[in-house]
């Protein structure tokens, strides 16, 4: 997992060999304006694409613990700010057996499992690879409807 700011995604675009081409698709995105929606990059359909949401966090009651095999996610916040949860996989009880065509499988965090939580606040990423745990979307104080980019990379 990673946590910065936008201003640092250089600095480990060399992880990947497509980092830079889906931070540069998602700038492209941004400029024109783009709705909420799925957005493929053009020539890597099923490799990178951009999925550009708005929605009110929830109680971290009411979220789940994800993870995924085939893709990687860097989560982009444009607007608003959230808490996002990284549990160790200690004590979780899977709530839904992987989906390998939504690519994803979800968790139940009890609340005394060890877990990191990040305050995510507009101009910060995370990049989750594949395998990684963490839950999304988790109310902070001051939430109010956010708006963040999640950048699909085939691993």
């Amino acid at each position: 997992m990673i946590f910065d700011t936008l201003e640092h995604f250089e600095a480990y675009q060399s992880l990947h060999p497509h980092f830079a081409d889906a931070m540069a698709f998602l700038r492209k995105l941004l400029a024109e304006n783009a709705p909420d929606g799925k957005h493929a990059l053009p020539g890597f359909e099923n490799e990178i694409w951009v999925g550009i949401s708005s929605y009110s966090p929830k109680a971290l009651e009411e979220t789940r613990m994800e993870a995924h095999e085939k893709y990687i996610d860097i989560q982009v916040m444009l607007d608003g700010e959230e808490y996002l949860y990284v549990p160790s996989e200690e004590g979780l009880a899977v709530l839904q057996t992987y989906d390998a065509e939504k690519d994803c499988g979800f968790y139940v965090m009890p609340a005394e499992t060890a877990a990191v939580r990040l305050f995510m606040p507009k101009g910060y990423f995370t990049v989750f690879f594949a395998g990684e745990l963490h839950a999304p979307g988790v109310a902070a104080p001051t939430s109010q409807t956010v708006r963040k980019a999640v950048i699909k990379i085939l691993k």
